[in-house]
């Protein structure tokens, strides 16, 4: 995650000028916190998951971080970590979120019927709308290819643009990836991302693509200073 985030920062103008890792389920990131509040960078990205970010933002928060002027963001961050955080904690994170119940009206009628047909559960999470809308292209797919053979699926399927509550126009790729628009967090709320320069909403872009497993995995806090 740590190279695949220092790619798109570099490649939005960016600079990692620093980073440090830390064990997986350490129970103070004070040190790393402290390296990172030191270096002067404008945007420090936490590069974790699950238990330890939830630690190290809460962390983070102690040492007012965003209230001294950097920018912290991490990409294993949903809506729903925000509220079972709370706004206190979360105050001035920034992160990227592929989907937002409320952010037109073809999300919010989606969600409505979602949270209608599956026991009023929270239609917040992104991974539940891509799920459905991954399945929906495919059945259509399948529908307008006439067979489910999987070349002639797969074929309809990148020939026919994703055009739904979550995707806008959006085409797969012939490796099987699919670019899509993301949000942007800010403070709990969530907006359209329109500056694709933007060094924070790159590094954190497709960072979930090559997650190390194990026990003995370290994970990093980044140092990133923005380019103009």
């Amino acid at each position: 995650m740590q190279a695949e985030a220092t790619r798109f920062i570099e490649a939005g103008g960016g600079k990692v000028v620093g980073s440090v890792k830390h064990p997986l389920g350490a129970a103070d990131f004070s040190s790393y916190l402290v390296q990172a509040q030191s270096s002067n960078a404008k945007a420090i990205v936490v590069i974790n998951a699950g238990l330890d970010t939830s630690n190290a933002l809460k962390q983070a928060s102690e040492f007012r971080i965003t209230r001294g002027g950097q920018i912290l963001t991490s990409p294993g961050m949903t809506i729903n970590s925000v509220t079972a955080m709370g706004l206190d904690v979360a105050q001035g994170l920034q992160f990227t979120v592929p989907f937002y119940w409320d952010r037109d009206a073809d999300s919010r009628a989606w969600a409505k019927r979602y949270m209608e047909e599956v026991e009023r559960r929270r239609a917040d999470a992104g991974s539940t709308a891509a799920h459905y809308s991954a399945m929906t292209h495919y059945l259509k797919a399948v529908k307008e290819a006439g067979t489910d053979a999987g070349p002639a699926v797969m074929a309809k399927m990148r020939a026919t643009p994703v055009n739904d509550f979550q995707m806008k126009n959006v085409t797969i790729r012939e490796d099987g990836q699919a670019d899509a628009a993301q949000l942007c967090g800010h403070r709990g709320r969530a907006r359209p991302n329109r500056r694709a320069s933007s060094t924070t909403t790159r590094s954190v872009r497709r960072s979930h693509r090559s997650r190390p497993t194990g026990r003995s995995r370290r994970e990093a806090v980044l140092f990133v200073k923005a380019g103009k």
